[in-house]
């Protein structure tokens, strides 16, 4: 399977904006993480615009949540959330 060179440039712009935009409304305490077929050279894109995290091809649905819980706590325990 190729991948799509649309579906590459929405994800390195609409994450972006999506992560602005919580920032812009005061929520920047909203976690943001992506999934899916994105090549793991537009990760750090990613990571720069404020993702914490990105899950790839095949990753295990309970790592993931296990992962995103993980952040979760770092967080409130680094007092990032009100």
């Amino acid at each position: 399977m190729s991948e799509s060179p649309v579906w590459r440039e929405d994800i390195k712009t609409l994450v972006p904006e999506i992560v602005r935009g919580l920032r812009e409304a005061g929520r920047a305490d909203i976690l943001v993480v992506a999934g899916g077929v994105i090549p793991e050279k537009d990760y750090e894109a990613l990571f720069s615009a404020g993702v914490a995290r990105v899950f790839g091809p095949g990753t295990v649905i309970a790592d993931a949540a296990k992962g995103i819980l993980e952040l979760m706590i770092e967080r409130l325990e680094n007092g990032e959330v009100p």
